[in-house]
C-alpha cells in the first residue's frame, strides 16, 4: 500500500501507512525500526501541514521510549 500511494502522490496516504507499519513493528518490539517509521511520517505530516498527524507520531513516539525505558526523552517528546 505504501509504495501505491507513493506512486500516485498520495503523501496523507503514505504518511498513514508510515505510521501503520510503526504500529506493527511496535507489537513486534521492533522499536528502532518503528521509531524510523514514525519519524518519517512525521516529517511528511509536517510537510504538508497535518499537524494532527505530526503529534499522534510524537505521542507514539514518546510510548516506544517509554517501553525503551528512556523516560527523560519520552517526557521531553511527549510535552
Amino acid at each position: 500500500a505504501l509504495l501505491i500511494f507513493q506512486d500516485i502522490g498520495d503523501r496523507p496516504g503514505a504518511a498513514q501507512c508510515l505510521q501503520s507499519l510503526s504500529n506493527l513493528l511496535q507489537m513486534e518490539s521492533r522499536y528502532e525500526e518503528a521509531r524510523v517509521k514514525l519519524e518519517e511520517a512525521m516529517r511528511q505530516f509536517q510537510d504538508i501541514g497535518g499537524r494532527l498527524g505530526a503529534a499522534q507520531c510524537l505521542r507514539s513516539l514518546g510510548d516506544i521510549l517509554q517501553m525503551e525505558t528512556r523516560y527523560e526523552e519520552a517526557r521531553v517528546g511527549l510535552e
